[in-house]
């Protein structure tokens, strides 16, 4: 175990270089002879959820999303797509749960989490492999959650997934 736990951490700091370079880019800092800018051939297609059978008319008011269960979620990073695990509950409008990385053997309480209609969003703080702060925002389609994650004073990445519990 110990192993993949140096890799997924190696792996992690590769993407906060690239995350680094990416800043440096949009700052107008030229990249070496011969290399792309970050970004550059990268593109990113979210998964479609499934169409809802019944139409809704204009009239109909929206019904309050139910984010409660457990959810597998893909979040799309330039260094690596990570799979993570999402566990969230829902009372009256307030979120809770955590977001655990299988692979770095890492479990992340939510903080300041929220529903409203379909939209869902939290903050998770995490200390190690080192300390980064993770906005998330999301809107749930029934059974898939589709979003972003912004990195507290860096860029935002799209994340989707479908409640798997």
């Amino acid at each position: 175990m110990y192993r993949y736990k140096s890799q997924a951490r190696g792996l992690m700091l590769i993407g906060f270089y690239r995350m680094n370079a990416g800043f440096l880019n949009s700052l107008g800092v030229q990249a070496e002879p011969g290399h792309s800018r970050l970004g550059q051939g990268m593109s990113y297609k979210a998964p479609m959820s499934p169409q809802n059978s019944i139409n809704n008319s204009s009239n109909e008011v929206r019904s309050a999303a139910k984010p409660d269960g457990t959810w597998h979620l893909k979040y799309y990073h330039p260094a690596a797509t990570q799979e993570l695990q999402l566990v969230l509950m829902a009372r009256e409008g307030v979120l809770s749960g955590s977001l655990i990385n299988k692979l770095l053997d890492v479990t992340v309480p939510i903080s300041s989490g929220k529903v409203q209609e379909n939209q869902i969003s939290f903050t998770t703080v995490m200390t190690e492999p080192y300390p980064i702060t993770m906005m998330w925002e999301g809107t749930i389609d029934n059974d898939f959650l589709t979003g972003t994650a912004t990195i507290s004073g860096a860029a935002s990445f799209p994340f989707d997934g479908e409640r798997v519990e």
